[in-house]
């Protein structure tokens, strides 16, 4: 499955742009968005694949560049410093600047006639094809105190559901977090296409990138810079649990 974001503010070219999407030969989620707050926030819950941004969000203020900026933003992210953008513009010499100001992959100039829409809907296409698959260098976002932080999946050991808070272990630390279920990650883990996590037994999420030890006579697990001991036993989990004895 892929995300792409839709950042347009007029919305009968956010809902062109959007359809032209669904038209797409690969599976895909479209994430309409009006303007740039919207984006963000979608941005930093949701991983994008890929974004169409409208440059001018802002038409009743001169000079306005408000896509760009965003694209800008978005660049500063770890995770979206190679992720394509594609400009959407009615301005026909601004976009060439945009272009190269973030290293945009390609730009539609409006109006989006028959022509241009078969266009854009095969330019998503092969970019969505030759996407390479999510690495280990992926993150999830975690809100705290009405932060969002990054956190690479590859140092998450465990995820442990708490008193209804998720407890998150890294390599490096331990935090609390509100407002967010096993279920949710799981979910955006599968639609990333690289989840490593097994519910072990409920409430407990583990990596087996950072299992340590197995017992396969009791059925636990060790993992890294954890002492305790995560009894996987014959729960409706064990067959994946097994997947991984058997190629221990």
């Amino acid at each position: 499955m892929k995300n792409i974001l839709v950042l347009e503010d007029e919305v009968e070219c956010n809902q062109l742009l959007c359809d032209i999407v669904t038209t797409s030969k690969e599976s895909v989620t479209v994430y309409p968005a009006f303007d740039e707050k919207e984006a963000m926030q979608i941005a930093l819950e949701c991983h994008m694949d890929l974004f169409l941004v409208d440059i001018s969000l802002h038409d009743l203020q001169g000079n306005d560049v408000s896509g760009v900026k965003f694209a800008k933003q978005i660049r500063n992210i770890e995770y979206y410093e190679v992720t394509p953008i594609i400009f959407v513009t009615s301005i026909a010499n601004l976009e060439l600047h945009s272009y190269r100001e973030v290293s945009c992959y390609s730009y539609i100039l409006k109006p989006i006639d028959e022509v241009k829409q078969k266009q854009l809907a095969e330019e998503i296409d092969k970019l969505l094809r030759d996407r390479k698959s999510v690495s280990r260098e992926q993150y999830l976002y975690f809100k705290v105190d009405s932060v969002f932080y990054p956190i690479k999946i590859d140092e998450i050991i465990t995820i442990r559901c708490i008193n209804r808070r998720l407890l998150i272990h890294t390599i490096s630390d331990k935090f609390y977090v509100n407002k967010l279920t096993l279920k949710q990650i799981q979910k955006e883990l599968n639609d990333m296409g690289f989840n490593p996590f097994v519910e072990c037994r409920r409430g407990i999420l583990v990596n087996l990138d950072h299992v340590e030890h197995i017992d396969r006579v009791n059925k636990y697990l060790k993992v890294y810079k954890e002492d305790q001991m995560i009894d996987f036993g014959r729960t409706k989990w064990f067959s994946e649990i097994q997947g991984v004895i058997e190629h221990d």
